[in-house]
């Protein structure tokens, strides 16, 4: 799909949140990308390569900025919702679900639990496509929902709960530091595994324990 022309103005951060369900590892499918050309200030969410890495680019001019790629990220057949943020000091992060995602640079270095690039350029983007890209790259196979495009970056409790709007799903915003069963809550099941280790010891000489 060809969108009209502009997405220009980011210069106060940018959001990108979508749902997709991808049915095919398409070599750099694209989600949803906004340019001028090859490379010619570009923006995209796409998948890297045909891995299962989801990757954030964006171009000023010509010139790409760094790629950042959250690892592991899409899956196949089934519903995901990813977002993107990039405020106004240029730091990006990519959340899935409504949490917050680690990820990492091209070459494999990772980046937690955020990483820095210019802000778009100020300019009218012609060539802005849902399921395609401006590159001959594969076009998405599957189904997008709900996209929406901020010019500013949401927040996680914002990203949380436009999540639990569209799923009825709980995101885990914070895990309690006594959550032992990562339920997000802390309840008598922590305290039970807490309990069954009360005497656990790994000191060593094994008798200092004593």
């Amino acid at each position: 799909m060809d969108l009209p022309d502009g997405f220009d103005d980011f210069r106060t951060g940018l959001t990108i949140n979508l749902w997709a369900y991808t049915t095919v590892a398409g070599n750099w499918a694209n989600f949803i990308q906004f340019s001028n050309g090859t490379p010619n200030n570009n923006i995209f969410l796409c998948r890297n390569g045909t891995s299962t890495a989801l990757q954030f680019r964006t171009a000023n001019g010509t010139a790409q900025n760094a790629a950042i790629n959250a690892n592991a990220a899409i899956l196949l057949n089934q519903w995901q919702m990813f977002t993107i943020t990039l405020d106004t000091a240029g730091v990006v992060r990519i959340y899935r679900d409504g949490l917050l995602y680690k990820y990492y640079n091209n070459d494999g270095t990772t980046v937690t639990p955020t990483a820095t690039i210019p802000l778009p350029n100020f300019v009218t983007r012609v060539n802005n496509y849902i399921g395609k890209s401006a590159w001959a790259d594969n076009y998405f196979t599957g189904l997008l929902d709900e996209i929406r495009v901020y010019n500013y970056a949401l927040t996680p409790e914002q990203i949380a709960a436009q999540y639990y709007a569209d799923s009825g799903v709980a995101a885990c915003l914070a895990k309690p530091a006594s959550d032992y069963n990562n339920d997000c809550k802390v309840t008598m099941d922590d305290f039970a595994i807490m309990a069954g280790q009360w005497l656990d010891c790994g000191l060593y000489p094994q008798s200092a324990c004593n």
